[in-house]
C-alpha cells in the first residue's frame, strides 16, 4: 500500500478520534512514520494475548535469541476490520511487512508508525520500567529520530 493511500494515516492527518493514544503521539507518527504492509504471522510463531501488543513486541526483539530474525519494533497506530477509529498499537517489521504478535486479524488491518533499533526500545524499557516508546514523547525518543 503506498504510503498516501493508506487508510491510518489519512485517519491521522484527518484528526478522526483516537480510540487509543494521544495527539503528541498522533502527530509524531504522522511527522516520522510510514505505511506497513499487512503479512500473515510466519511459521513457527505463535500469537500472544491481545492487549500484550507492546510488551511482546519489545520483549521479542530484545530477546538475543531473536537477533537473526531481522524484525524490528514498530509503535503508532492501527485500524483494524470494522472501526475507523485508529489504535495506539505495536508490532514487528520485517522488509515492511507487519507481523503483529497479538491482531489475529492482522491482514484486515491498515498499519501506519514508527520503526525503532532493538537497542533503543531495550535502553527505553529499562529506563523507563515500561513497555512503550511513545508515552511519552520525550527526549529520548525525540533525539534519536529527528
Amino acid at each position: 500500500m503506498r504510503h498516501e493511500l493508506n487508510p491510518v494515516r489519512h485517519a491521522l492527518r484527518e484528526g478522526v478520534p483516537l480510540l487509543s493514544g494521544n495527539d503528541a503521539q498522533r502527530q509524531f507518527v504522522l511527522a516520522y512514520g510510514k505505511a506497513f504492509e499487512p503479512a500473515a504471522l510466519p511459521k513457527g510463531m505463535r500469537h500472544r494475548r491481545v492487549g500484550s501488543c507492546f510488551e511482546s513486541s519489545a520483549k521479542f526483539v530484545i530477546d538475543p535469541q531473536n537477533r537473526d530474525a531481522g524484525m524490528t519494533y514498530v509503535e503508532g497506530f492501527a485500524i483494524g476490520p470494522g472501526s475507523p477509529l485508529p489504535v495506539h498499537h505495536a508490532w514487528l517489521a520485517r522488509d515492511g511487512a507487519v507481523i503483529d504478535l497479538t491482531w489475529r486479524w492482522a491482514h484486515e488491518a491498515a498499519y501506519f508508525g514508527i520503526e525503532f533499533p532493538p537497542a533503543l526500545v531495550a535502553q527505553a524499557m529499562f529506563a523507563r520500567g515500561y513497555y512503550g516508546m511513545l508515552d511519552p514523547v520525550d527526549d529520548l525518543i525525540t533525539s534519536s529520530i529527528a
